[in-house]
């Protein structure tokens, strides 16, 4: 378990690892900035943005100074980017005052990158912030980049909670940033198996009212971590935390675990095959149910069904670079589930026709047909035909009447030489 180191000054300096949405955010690269005393340039470790970072922060004067433009007036966070691996602390200057010392927590090794936010006061337009060992300093860093995030919250109604393990709780510790730019809520624990996390499901969900959730979950089930489980059980509990979004209104994302080809808590596990197996069933149900699957699987696993080297602690979380892999795809999938709000979702199987909403036209379906089609119907669930057409065109669309009740549907297709069938699903 990651500890969290809290400091407070007359300017209040602090560590901050919430999921406030804010309005503005500037990257500042360190190798861009004025450094000196000793400090210098490097590029030999992985996961840092930009073409460097800057090093040999412990000796007395090694320093660091960004210079930030069109800051707003007052309190700002400012999120330093770093890695060490012991704690230790820099001087804080703004403006050329000392605000008082910043205590940097380890961050288990060199190329393991952490942002570390710290709220100061600036002026308006230009000022200078900078970060420099002085004789009551300790540690060794190097330092990667500062980000600056304006401090007034802005109204979201979109909000979204992620939903999850130690792989979603160091998300939050790894790169807060992703958490203060986005309307984004981290409800991960650390340990945690699919049924404590259904347990605590509607204090840290359903009760925050969010427009989406995302759910990631099983690796720790996988590893035994509240004694074995079956990738049946593990699905069920993933299924149980989904429908009671749905039933409440919430967009789900179910996410893909993430690849491990071992456990270093638990040796005797082989979670590969299991990890292959459980993701399969993640991806159909959450296609055949009108969810969205993010698959941060196949970005990150390495020939050998493990982790990736690079983006990895320790085979199984991720570092800084491996989060940033991650973001893009779940800020994909949570702009699709919120789209699917107030509108009817469809998710099709067969691919050799198309299926989709169509939501310009006011109507719930359109259908693409194949060449050759003759004739096609809609049958409900309890196998009664509620729709049929002969085929004069290549495409129709079908009333929102039509569908008196949500559930599965089954889009059947005939043509000269053969019948196809899609599956697919109504959901307000």
């Amino acid at each position: 378990m990651k500890k969290f180191f809290f400091i407070r000054f007359s300017l209040v300096l602090c560590l901050i690892f919430i999921g406030t949405v804010f309005c503005y955010a500037q990257k500042y690269e360190a190798e861009n900035a004025t450094y000196g005393g000793g400090a210098y340039f490097g590029n030999g470790d992985s996961g840092c943005s930009g073409t460097g970072f800057v090093g040999n922060f412990n000796a007395n004067g090694n320093y660091v100074q960004f210079s930030i433009t069109g800051a707003k007036a007052g309190n700002q966070d400012v999120y330093l980017r770093s890695t060490t691996g012991i704690p230790g602390s820099l001087n804080l200057y703004v403006n050329g005052t000392l605000i008082g010392p910043v205590n940097i927590p380890t961050t288990g090794g060199w190329s393991n990158w952490q942002d570390y936010a710290v709220n100061v006061t600036l002026n308006a337009g230009d000022n200078t912030i900078k970060f420099q060992h002085d004789e009551v300093n300790s540690g060794f860093y190097y330092i990667d980049c500062l980000t600056l995030v304006e401090s007034n919250p802005v109204t979201d109604t979109k909000q979204v909670v992620f939903m999850g393990n130690s792989i979603t709780q160091f998300w939050g510790t790894s790169h807060p940033v992703f958490f203060v730019e986005n309307p984004y809520i981290n409800r991960g624990i650390s340990g945690q198996t699919t049924p404590q996390m259904l347990a605590r499901f509607r204090d840290d969900v359903i009760a925050l009212k969010p427009a989406a959730v995302v759910i990631e979950g099983g690796t720790n089930d996988i590893a035994g971590n509240t004694g074995y489980s079956t990738i049946e059980q593990i699905q069920n509990n993933l299924i149980a935390m989904a429908q009671l979004a749905k039933t409440n209104g919430i967009q789900v994302v179910l996410s893909s675990v993430l690849p491990a080809d071992h456990y270093s808590w638990s040796p005797n596990v082989q979670p590969i095959e299991i990890i292959i197996s459980l993701n399969k069933l993640i991806k159909s149900y959450a296609e055949e149910n009108g969810m969205i699957y993010a698959d941060f699987y196949s970005p990150l696993v390495n020939e050998q069904k493990g982790m990736k080297q690079e983006y990895t602690l320790d085979g199984v979380h991720p570092n800084l670079a491996g989060y940033e892999i991650m973001e893009p795809i779940v800020k994909e999938a949570i702009n699709k589930a919120i789209s699917l709000t107030g509108t009817k979702s469809i998710y099709g199987e067969n691919e050799d026709f198309e299926v989709f909403p169509n939501p310009v036209s006011g109507s719930a379906l359109s259908i693409k047909l194949p060449e050759g089609a003759v004739n096609f119907n809609i049958i409900n669930a309890a196998g009664k035909i509620i729709y049929k057409k002969q085929v004069k065109q290549n495409r129709y669309i079908i009333d929102n009447s039509v569908f008196k009740e949500n559930g599965i549907y089954m889009v059947n297709v005939f043509t000269t030489v053969k019948s196809l069938s899609k599956k697919i699903i109504i959901s307000k």
